[in-house]
């Protein structure tokens, strides 16, 4: 038993079994009894550290049962959940022609098939309308020509390489986009005229796995003709081969192999999972490697990227937010990427998120409507997000720093700045620049250090709004910073600033802003 590989398939079910608790999905349940199932069985295999792993069943079983009241299910050795398994060695009767028949009628195809009738330019412009992705982007593009050509010499007659295959494995970290990547290579198969129908139809180990001794590969050949001229897309594939003691996985992995070479001109498989367990998982079976020698790399979000996603969440939605509610968001999360483990849940990090705000928002709002009348509240006030809404959802560190730049905001705001320039007094204007710059540096932005290593650290970052200063921009906040720098130290600057120099600032910071 590779005691590693389980562990890690472990850690990943019950990750995803608390995450799909969170959003209300029973299913959670059962990938928490089936994490707990797989500890105990690491700890028959590993005396010394049996504890631990009895411990982190429990707690998988104590969170599954704690958080969503569901039918009780069993959990066999074999890491099955449902029917208890019936096998030559064991005590078990073997089933009645009755449970036969509910079994098997539990056991009918329940994936999910998405058949939307989408070109392949389509589905190509969505793809490429996401956010972030670039890598991925770039290797469908490439995967695309490779397609073509080796199309267009199958066409003349000559010869492609024996081993070529249109199956693929996705790997990265939850919420990063597989699946409905996985959608658009159906329709873009379909255009380069691979496949005939292109649908794709989404299922899991669950899917294929059956709970009685020879119904796996039937229950796994039946999944596979309901993606016939299609793409069958197996989410989390490493879960069948966790454990070389699950025989019905295996069962499952042998099946689908079959069924691949069975239909290999009417079938894309697209196998999907983190990174690490993938490629455990091509590498258990001697029949995979080749049928996924294509694997494209799915990279998390960084933290402007799960912005434009909450952007877009806004848009949709008809939702605005406040600058420092922006600010507080893009800190966040930044803070969440700089932070991010193997629980990290991007794109679908943002989901919830915007789904706590806008409750948050909701809460704010109906108060507002009980008071007011309705002639009184404008769209504005009702789609408006602000700080407050973000109380409780972004974090404390993020709302206390946003606090503390509001305060210099209000302290040192465009009006007493340009009061200084109208008295002529360009060394407090600069001053009070700097020191308004500073703070939002430090707290919106995150940096550290100095206002010049500030500073230098803004004109590298990739934030959004950094990328729209150009050098104009810099030097000009040099030129007021070394002023200032003069002033304080009593010593003569190297060069004078004018009251344009001032008014650019500003400009700069309502940008940065």
């Amino acid at each position: 038993m590779n005691i590693q590989f389980m562990l890690k398939s472990a850690e990943a079910m019950a990750a995803k079994g608390e995450k799909e608790l969170a959003f209300g999905m029973p299913s959670g349940k059962q990938k928490l009894l089936s994490a707990a199932n797989q500890y105990r069985q690491i700890a028959q295999n590993d005396a010394e550290n049996s504890a631990t792993y009895l411990q982190l069943a429990q707690d998988c079983e104590n969170k599954a049962n704690n958080m969503v009241a569901a039918a009780p299910v069993n959990a066999n050795a074999n890491g099955n959940f449902g029917a208890t398994n019936y096998s030559a060695n064991n005590n078990t009767p073997p089933p009645s022609a009755s449970q036969n028949a509910a079994e098997q009628k539990k056991q009918e195809v329940t994936a999910v098939v998405n058949e939307e009738e989408v070109s392949m330019e389509e589905a190509l412009e969505r793809l490429n309308s996401l956010t972030g992705l670039a890598g991925v982007k770039n290797s469908v593009q490439d995967w695309i020509s490779q397609i073509r050509v080796f199309k267009f010499r199958e066409d003349r007659g000559l010869p492609v390489p024996d081993d070529f295959s249109y199956h693929l494995a996705f790997t990265g970290n939850p919420g990063t986009g597989k699946t409905t990547v996985a959608r658009f290579m159906g329709h873009i198969y379909k255009g380069l005229g691979i496949l005939e129908k292109g649908h794709l139809v989404e299922a899991s180990s669950s899917d294929m796995v059956a709970g009685y001794v020879g119904q796996t590969a039937p229950k796994t050949r039946a999944l596979v003709e309901t993606a016939l001229d299609g793409v069958l897309f197996i989410d989390e594939a490493y879960t069948l081969s966790a454990s070389k003691g699950n025989d019905f996985g295996q069962q499952a992995i042998d099946e689908l192999l079959k069924c691949m070479e069975d239909y290999r001109r009417r079938l894309v498989v697209i196998v999907a999972g983190y990174t690490d367990l993938m490629k455990e998982f091509i590498e258990s079976n001697p029949g995979l490697p080749s049928r996924f020698a294509n694997v494209i790399e799915f990279d998390d979000y960084t933290g402007e990227e799960l912005m434009k996603i909450f952007d877009g969440r806004c848009k949709k939605m008809q939702y605005a937010l406040t600058p420092t509610a922006r600010q507080m968001l893009v800190s966040h999360f930044e803070k969440l990427y700089e932070k991010r483990d193997k629980n990290f849940g991007n794109g679908r990090t943002v989901r919830n998120v915007f789904q706590q705000v806008v409750n948050k928002q909701a809460k704010r709002m109906d108060k507002i409507i009980q008071t007011l009348p309705p002639d009184q509240i404008s769209n504005e006030i009702l789609t408006t997000i602000t700080d407050e809404d973000l109380v409780g959802v972004v974090g404390d560190e993020c709302i206390s720093k946003m606090i503390e730049y509001d305060r210099t905001k209000a302290e040192l705001n465009d009006g007493i700045i340009m009061g200084h320039v109208a008295q002529n007094n360009l060394p407090a204007a600069a001053t009070a620049f700097c020191s308004r710059l500073e703070s939002l540096l430090r707290y919106a932005y995150g940096f550290a250090g100095d206002l010049c290593t500030m500073i230098n650290e803004l004109r590298s970052s990739n934030h959004e709004k950094a990328k729209l200063l150009n050098r104009t921009h810099y030097d000009c906040i040099y030129r007021v910073r070394v002023y200032r720098n003069a002033h304080i130290h009593a010593s003569v600057p190297e060069s004078e600033i004018t009251p344009q120099d001032i008014m650019d600032c500003l400009k700069i910071i309502s940008i940065l802003e």
